[in-house]
C-alpha cells in the first residue's frame, strides 16, 4: 500500500520558498517522480493595477458581446477549461500548481479591498478563512488528484509541496498553520516533513 509524502515548506518572507518549490517539483520530475505544488499563500499573487483593471473590464465589455455569437463556442471554451484544470493562471508562480488558493479559495488582494485591512491583518483574515474552510480545500485537492476513497489514496504515489506564507504573525499570533497541518496529516494521510527556510544574510556575521 502506497501513502502520500510531501513536505511543507515555511520561512520568513523573501526566504525562497516559491524558489525551493519550483527546484523541487523540477528535480523529482526528472526522477520520474509525479510531483504537485499546493499555493497555500494568499499573498502570492499579482495586484491588479488601476491600468489593467480598465483594461479588464473593457475585455470584459468584448467578451459579453461576443458571448451572444453561439452556445457552441462557450461549450467549447468550458471544456478546454477543464482539461486545464489543475495549470496555474496565477502568472506570479514559477511552478505549476494543483491547487491554488489565489485562484480557488481567498486572495490578500481582495480581503484588503473589501475589507479594508492591512498586509497583515489581512493575511491573518485570509489564512483563518481558509483554514475555517478547509474541508472544501481537501475536497478540491482530492478531486484533482482523483482520489475519491481510502483505497484510491493508498495507490496515489504523488509528492506535494505546501507553499505557505512567512509573516511572523500567522505563528507568534495564531495557531493556523499548526491547524491545517493537523488536518493534512489527519485527513489524507500524509507523511509530512516541514522545511524551514533562513535567508543566507541571516547567517553571516561580521
Amino acid at each position: 500500500q502506497m501513502v502520500l509524502y510531501g513536505q511543507i515548506i515555511i520561512g520568513a518572507p523573501g526566504a525562497g520558498k516559491t524558489t525551493y518549490c519550483d527546484g523541487m517539483q523540477q528535480y523529482l520530475r526528472l526522477l520520474g517522480r509525479e510531483c504537485y505544488v499546493v499555493n497555500l499563500d494568499p499573498a502570492n499573487e499579482v495586484p491588479l493595477s488601476p491600468d489593467t483593471n480598465n483594461e479588464n473590464n473593457a475585455d470584459d465589455a468584448d467578451k459579453n458581446a461576443n458571448c451572444s455569437k453561439t452556445d457552441n463556442d462557450e461549450t467549447d471554451n468550458n471544456s478546454q477549461h477543464d482539461e486545464h484544470n489543475i495549470d496555474t493562471t496565477n502568472s506570479q508562480l514559477p511552478y505549476e500548481t494543483i491547487l491554488d488558493v489565489c485562484q480557488d479559495i481567498i486572495s490578500l488582494d481582495a480581503v484588503m479591498k473589501e475589507l479594508h485591512l492591512g498586509p497583515n491583518g489581512g493575511l491573518v483574515y485570509c489564512m483563518e478563512y481558509i483554514e475555517h474552510h478547509f474541508g472544501e480545500v481537501l475536497k478540491l485537492l482530492k478531486e484533482r488528484l482523483g482520489i475519491v476513497d481510502v483505497k484510491g489514496l493508498q495507490r496515489s504515489r504523488a509528492y506535494i509541496l505546501f507553499d505557505l506564507p512567512g509573516q511572523i504573525e500567522l505563528t507568534a499570533h495564531s495557531n493556523v498553520i499548526t491547524k491545517i497541518a493537523e488536518r493534512l496529516v489527519r485527513e489524507l494521510d500524509l507523511r509530512l516533513v516541514c522545511v524551514q527556510l533562513v535567508d543566507a544574510a541571516v547567517g553571516l556575521t561580521d
